[in-house]
């Protein structure tokens, strides 16, 4: 990466801000590192003269001058209004563009995640970075650690943290939060040392972050249950609250004074949704 920080006080740029600037412009020719709206001059030499591409400075952004690009698998350069179809306005850092969206594959996926600080998700053979924050980091871990005492104790299977990939299909590959697979399912799944697992999670927990968009999280939700998760969750701290999925168009809302249970895939499993986001209100009081 060219810079790690930004201005805080920018807007985030969106597709929609690309397509106001640049019409449908292919993604290939957009650096989204540094971020679009950021990027400075002293970005465009460094880029230039260490032949990282041939850019030009517009708005803050750094866009590839036209050149012949491999056509990806589709068949086609993805476009912002593809970005949208398939995530909304997601925020455009969180989308890389080296290699062009539509082209990248998972050798190029866990070299990424492997060499970097921040973990990316393939969808459709774009890499996507996974939404963070300190309150989402928080919950992950206490949901792990909480999930793991009990299924451990039990001899369930096995639950997974954020950097445990799964195969849900051909160019899709997700990286839960938190994630359940039974014992029934790691024993179909051969031995290996691949990192990226084929067994299917029977439970996905997912804590949403201020830049995972609505689009997004259904879309997510969709690849779960076409592959075979049997149940999701998504955890929202600003709200404390969270739905519980059992398909992708039947959704239980339980706020911070109700009880969360595993349903058929952990039976006996409950956890009051109180003692969860009393981590929140503890960091709350502390800083007080």
């Amino acid at each position: 990466m060219l810079r790690q920080s930004r201005p805080v006080e920018l807007k985030p740029w969106t597709p929609a801000d690309l397509v106001e600037r640049f019409g449908q412009i292919p993604l290939y020719r957009v650096r989204t590192d540094p971020e679009p709206g950021t990027a400075t001059e002293e970005d465009l030499l460094y880029i230039n003269r260490n032949r990282l591409g041939l850019c030009e400075l517009v708005d803050g952004t750094l866009i590839e001058k036209d050149f012949d690009c491999p056509l990806p698998p589709s068949g086609k350069h993805w476009k912002p209004k593809d970005l949208v179809s398939r995530f909304g306005q997601i925020p455009l850092r969180r989308v890389r563009t080296r290699p062009p969206p539509g082209s990248a594959t998972e050798e190029d996926l866990i070299e990424l995640n492997e060499r970097g600080t921040t973990l990316y998700e393939l969808v459709d053979g774009t890499l996507v970075e996974k939404a963070m924050g300190w309150n989402e980091a928080v919950l992950e871990s206490q949901i792990g650690s909480i999930l793991t005492s009990f299924v451990n104790s039990r001899k369930l299977g096995i639950v997974a943290s954020a950097s445990g990939p799964y195969r849900l299909a051909a160019s899709k590959v997700r990286l839960p939060d938190v994630s359940f697979v039974s014992a029934a399912r790691l024993s179909t799944m051969p031995a290996t040392d691949e990192p990226i697992c084929s067994a299917i999670p029977d439970l996905v927990i997912a804590v949403i972050a201020k830049s995972n968009t609505r689009r997004e999280m259904e879309q997510k939700l969709e690849e779960y249950f076409t592959a075979g998760v049997r149940l999701v969750w998504y955890v929202y701290p600003r709200k404390r609250e969270t739905h519980v999925f059992v398909s992708p168009t039947s959704c239980q809302v339980l706020t911070e004074n109700e009880t969360i249970d595993g349903g058929d895939v952990l039976p006996d499993f409950k956890l009051a949704l109180k003692e969860l986001f009393a981590v929140l209100a503890q960091r709350s009081t502390t800083n007080e």
